[in-house]
């Protein structure tokens, strides 16, 4: 982003209004958005409030994410959290997300991506670990990853990115 005539790294707390000016720009010219994605949500949590932010307090985390709550409710769209899961498997899916427990307490729907020991190396799934919305799906889908071509630089060379080959869904996987 940009303050003060320098650019500067994207802030949770001190950039929603910026974002929500450009979700209802889209909107007023007929180019509405439908998904924002933060990956990680993790690395955007500072800013000029909070500067230090305590993944384990929810009560900060609280303060942080609650507006963009209300930003996806104003403008309709998806708003898309990307972190990582503790290796400690003896937790539930629920209690493993990082960064405290308010990541988990304010979504909607929780979505978890994981390898498949039974599966090829690339096979993978996605669980629906928790959702505030009706029909609480059981199961998952299943996908491996592939590489395509997706474009080409400006000296022929092939781009490529990663891309699911939904494989699926599995009623077996919890």
């Amino acid at each position: 982003v940009e303050r003060g005539g320098k650019s500067d790294s994207f802030s949770m707390q001190d950039d929603l209004d910026k974002v929500r000016f450009e979700l209802m720009n889209g909107k007023h010219f007929g180019s509405p958005y439908a998904m924002l994605v933060i990956d990680p949500i993790t690395s955007y949590l500072q800013g000029g409030k909070l500067r230090r932010v305590d993944m384990n307090d929810s009560g900060q985390l609280r303060t942080i994410l609650e507006p963009w709550v209300r930003l996806a409710q104003e403008t309709g769209i998806a708003i898309v959290g990307v972190t990582h899961l503790a290796k400690d498997t003896t937790r539930s899916m629920l209690h493993r997300v990082l960064g405290g427990g308010a990541f988990a307490q304010l979504c909607r729907s929780l979505l978890a991506v994981v390898n498949l020991p039974d599966g090829e190396p690339n096979e993978k799934a996605v669980l629906q670990v928790k959702s505030n919305l009706p029909g609480l799906v059981r199961g998952a889908w299943r996908f491996r990853t592939d590489v395509r071509e997706v474009a080409t630089d400006q000296y022929g060379r092939a781009i490529t990115a990663s891309y699911p080959d939904w494989l699926g869904y599995d009623h077996s996987l919890t």
